[in-house]
């Protein structure tokens, strides 16, 4: 079967329920002090098969609330794929991912980021995939055979327990 990549994109926005009145800067209007979440590890996701093997592509941007732990409590679709299953499968790569939490001046504390998930078929990696798949023929014939008796391998007993 074709090897098919997913591009993950990811598009950060820190915001607090109290934090953006604190961050920012009364006389000149800008954020101080903090630092939005930023993603440690996204894991890949898996494309919906029929979305795959039709050729179906889109994007999910979700909404994430972060705790000051960078652990993800909640998700909400921003803008859907059009597909309720790559919006699900997003939210499965949202809620496995592991952040780390938005500060202000250096204490961590809960936020809000956006994820974006793309879901596209790399037609590249495909053509090379498929060129492999033509090429190969499975593995070798091979002459080994295992041993009859297992417990003289290395020419000594094996203790038994």
């Amino acid at each position: 079967m074709p090897k098919r990549l997913l591009s993950l994109v990811l598009l950060l926005v820190a915001t607090t329920a109290w934090g953006d009145l604190i961050a920012v800067d009364m006389e000149t209007g800008e954020r101080t002090g903090l630092t939005p979440a930023e993603p440690l590890s996204v894991p890949d996701t898996i494309y919906p098969t029929h979305l795959r093997e039709s050729n179906w592509s889109g994007e999910t941007r979700l909404g994430l609330s972060i705790d000051d732990l960078g652990m993800v409590l909640k998700s909400w679709v921003i803008n859907t794929s059009g597909s309720p299953e790559a919006d699900e499968a997003a939210r499965q790569v949202a809620f496995a991912s592991l952040w780390q939490p938005a500060e202000y001046l250096g204490e961590p504390l809960d936020s809000q980021a956006e994820l974006v998930v793309e879901f596209s078929i790399d037609t590249s990696a495909d053509e090379v995939a498929n060129a492999l798949d033509e090429d190969w023929d499975g593995p070798e014939e091979d002459d080994w055979e295992p041993p009859e008796d297992l417990n003289n391998l290395g020419g000594g007993d094996v203790p038994k327990r």
